[in-house]
């Protein structure tokens, strides 16, 4: 029945919820469809701004009050409830009535028998609404979520979800979820149970519409519509979500484990962390914040630590860290009244954890730090038949039996190693125990190491350790160090990683004739360029004692090696070589953090890719978890599919999507929109029945920073100051954030160096006129394919050469080099927009990175 009706009187809804709530276990039982929340709001908002105050509305309708506040939990989507009601009651509420508004809510639920009140909520203001609200519509479809990733884990059981949700996953819900499973568990659990029915119903079987109240089923609906286009689930929690320590009882590791999180600060770039436990070992770093559709966020973060009685986590973003958003004390295994999860999120049992925190070494493994294989040497002429060995001081036996040699800069060669069959040979150093080798070796870095750890298959590079230990080089007789191209440079470097004498000569190299020396580079140079940052780049600095943390005893030939990397990088890679780095990472063996390394020192966001690639959708994904921007322009180089455009749409958002992709016919509704879209990228709408053009909203206008920004009198030189108050944007969100926002953030980074990047800012500006000249020298049919492009980049055009006025060239040389995976460009106007692309990524890599993506969408939907 309902609650509401147009034409009643707020004494006559009075007079209907005194009746009906006599049914109810918790005041949200009443249901009321968000259509009567509307109704209740209208008329609660003409009576307070006539001539009643809101405490003489719940003093007049007490019920209608109650059940008006419940509703607005339920139904709205709030940062803070007393802002959101004041708004929707369209008053100002002081605190002194917010505190008897409280009071007297929870006098009338408990005059009426409502009397379950969740005491852990510090508002007292709000805890009796909260306690009585039920679950709100804006977490049903975080429950729907967690509900159908668990079906993909397990059996579903609504027990384990409710360990989840007042545990380790507290941050997906907010207060009023809390209390309905604190007040009401049974309740709780079958609510649950009737939403897991609902995920897992067929494709066309009928809802049950007396089973399931009317907005669960109407949630419900919407949520599998959102399922079509929406990628990543946004993190409910408006606060920094509590870290929590889990245990892989496989690997015997511990972990802090920081939670998805939503970025609310529009201009920081990273959010960093430092953990540091009760035996003073720091664990410290950074994760970069991500864009999408639905804004600004960072993925979950797993850190691996030691078992210890307590950690404190200071969690901060780069705009200000002096003052941390978190500090959290956390008790870990070894301290009273720990609660620790496994990787499932299960709470580990006492017991188990107890017996996998011994410290003893039960197994060997040759990839530990202790060296089985002493002094290994290689000899290609051994006896009459003149033989290729390796040999080593002999030992009794071999705690390994099975043994591969591997050649580090190739990965196809292996050879097996049967520690049982070896021989003997006298030396003058002692005894030598040897093994026959196939074939003679070729000059080269080699390593043992053990056959059940170490990936036999070829098919795909995998970085192996540089260590002191099983590791040994061969350079054939007549061997030269060679330095002519990249290639020989990379190679030179893994043939001389420890040798400081050696290094530092390359460095010279790199830096003053990089980039004058052929930029040659093959699958060979590929893989020994991902194995060095792997071994050399990225290592913790933090402990200069710990020599674990090296994968070179020689701290400064590792530091040498992440110099020349940088060097290569800055002077000898183009756009397209990047590209063709990216595609073969994508295939390699690498964790996420050595992915994450060589994308960082090799600035891979600048790729770009001719023609369609070959690198297979899981490959992409791969990419995906390090970087979304480049692995959807990676997807885009191959013919457009329904789960790659429903991926777009999730990355780009969908109101930046719709401000650039229109349709010949009247489109009037988003969900007309979305049913053409899906057509569109299904391949059933032809290219003359819609337009796909960026606009002025989604590139950006500079008027509307200009406009924030006091320059100071002209002919006096003063930094210029950013007034805040006088923000206003027309633009739409780009992947998460505003054209603006990445304009103010880099700016407010900018200007605190804008003298180091002077020397940049000046070769910019000299080469804005060069790509002038290329944007106008293009012949008129290519031309036009990328004017209305242009055009849109006009807002962003300034007279001069400033550094803002690099940002509309910008845009044009990332369509130029988009095109060029489509269009053979001249080699000179190619080389230009290269340069100025990599020169302007070094100034302002967020708006390179905008840029590249918007050019390869324009030429996908219009080539």
């Amino acid at each position: 029945m309902k609650v509401v009706y147009k034409n009643f009187s707020l004494g006559a809804i009075e007079e209907n919820i005194s009746n009906l709530i006599k049914e109810c276990e918790l005041w949200g039982d009443l249901d009321l469809a968000y259509e009567e929340y509307e109704i209740l709001s209208e008329k609660i908002f003409e009576v307070t701004n006539k001539d009643s105050s809101v405490l003489q509305i719940q003093k007049s309708y007490p019920l209608v009050n109650i059940t008006h506040a419940v509703n607005l939990i339920l139904h709205e989507e709030y940062e803070e409830f007393w802002s959101t009601y004041s708004e929707k009651l369209g008053v100002t509420i002081n605190n002194n009535q917010k505190i008897i508004l409280g009071k007297n809510w929870k006098l009338i639920f408990n005059k009426l028998g409502f009397n379950k009140f969740n005491s852990d909520i510090k508002d007292m203001s709000v805890m009796p609404i909260l306690s009585q609200a039920g679950i709100p519509n804006s977490e049903i479809e975080d429950i729907f979520d967690m509900i159908k990733y668990s079906n993909m884990q397990e059996e579903f059981d609504p027990a384990v979800l409710i360990n989840e949700l007042t545990s380790w996953r507290s941050y997906a819900i907010g207060l009023a979820t809390t209390s309905y499973i604190k007040l009401y568990p049974e309740r709780a659990a079958k609510f649950f149970m009737d939403m897991n029915e609902l995920v897992n119903l067929s494709e066309n079987t009928d809802i049950d519409e007396e089973k399931y109240s009317e907005r669960v089923i109407s949630k419900f609906k919407e949520w599998k519509e959102k399922q079509k286009y929406l990628g990543r689930k946004r993190p409910k929690n408006t606060e920094v979500p509590s870290p929590y320590l889990i245990y892989n009882q496989k690997e015997n590791q511990f972990s802090m484990v920081l939670p998805p999180y939503s970025v609310k600060n529009e201009y920081a770039h990273y959010m960093k962390y430092k953990i540091v436990d009760s035996d003073y070992n720091r664990y410290e770093g950074k994760v970069v914040i991500r864009g999408d559709g639905q804004g600004r966020y960072i993925k979950e973060l797993v850190i691996p630590v030691n078992a210890a009685r307590a950690y404190s986590v200071h969690w901060y973003d780069d705009t200000d860290e002096a003052n941390p958003m978190l500090d959290k004390k956390i008790t870990g295994v070894l301290g009273y009244g720990h609660v620790i999860f496994d990787c499932n999120g299960k709470e580990v049992d006492e017991a188990v954890l107890q017996e996998n925190c011994k410290t003893e070494e039960t197994t060997f493994s040759i990839n530990s730090k202790e060296s089985i294989l002493e002094n290994i040497r290689y000899r290609d002429d051994l006896g009459k038949q003149n033989k290729a060995i390796i040999y080593w001081d002999a030992r009794k036996n071999y705690p390994v039996k099975s043994l591969v040699l591997k050649q580090l800069n190739n990965h196809a060669f292996s050879e097996e190693i049967d520690t049982m069959k070896c021989k003997q040979l006298k030396a003058a150093s002692g005894e030598k125990d040897f093994i026959y080798l196939k074939n003679k070796l070729e000059s080269g870095v080699y390593k043992v190491c053990d056959a059940d750890t170490c990936h036999l298959s070829n098919e795909f590079f995998t970085p192996i350790e540089i260590d002191d230990i099983h590791i040994f080089k061969h350079r054939e007789e007549g061997y030269k160090e060679n330095i002519g191209s990249l290639n020989e440079i990379l190679i030179t470097t893994l043939m001389n990683y420890d040798s400081i004498k050696m290094l530092e000569k390359l460095k010279i190299v790199v830096k003053e004739t990089g980039a004058k020396r052929d930029p040659y580079l093959d699958s060979e140079g590929c893989e020994i360029l991902a194995l060095l940052i792997c071994n050399f780049c990225g290592q913790d600095k933090e402990n200069e004692e710990d020599d674990s943390n090296l994968k070179s005893n020689n701290r400064r030939c590792a530091q040498m090696i992440e110099e020349i990397l940088h060097l290569i990088s800055l002077h000898m890679l183009n756009t397209e070589q990047r590209g063709f780095i990216l595609e073969n990472m994508c295939r390699y063996h690498l964790s996420q953090k050595e992915f994450e390394t060589c994308f960082e020192v090799l600035n891979l966001q600048m790729a770009s890719f001719r023609g369609t690639t070959e690198i297979s959708a899981n490959e992409i994904e791969k990419l995906a978890q390090v970087n979304d921007i480049a692995a959807m322009r990676l997807y885009l180089k191959n013919p457009m599919d329904y789960k790659q455009g429903m991926k777009l749409l999730g990355l780009t958002g969908i109101e930046a999507m719709q401000e650039m992709l229109q349709f010949d016919e009247t489109i009037t509704t988003s969900s007309d929109w979305l049913a053409r879209y899906e057509e569109l990228v299904k391949g059933n709408v032809d290219k003359q029945d819609y337009k796909f053009f960026p606009t002025s909203k989604i590139t950006g206008n500079h008027t509307e920073f200009h406009d924030m920004v006091n320059w100071g009198v002209p002919g006096q030189y003063k930094s210029p100051e950013i007034n805040f108050d006088l923000k206003h944007s027309e633009g739409i969100p780009f992947c998460g954030q505003l054209y603006l926002d990445v304009l103010l953030s880099w700016y407010m980074e900018y200007r605190n160096k804008s003298e180091q990047m002077t020397g940049l800012v000046k070769e910019l500006g000299m080469l804005i006129s060069s790509i002038d000249k290329a944007y106008m020298s293009l012949n008129q049919g290519i031309k036009n394919s990328i004017i209305l492009y242009e055009r849109s980049l006009s807002a962003r055009y300034i007279e001069g050469k400033s550094v803002f006025a690099t940002f509309y060239y910008c845009g044009l040389a990332s369509v130029m080099l988009a095109l060029h995976g489509h269009i053979d460009l001249d080699p000179e106007t190619l080389k230009i927009c290269d340069r100025f692309i990599q020169k302007m990524n070094l100034l302002f890599p967020e708006l390179v990175e905008r840029d590249l993506l918007l050019a390869d969408m324009y030429v996908l939907f219009n080539k």
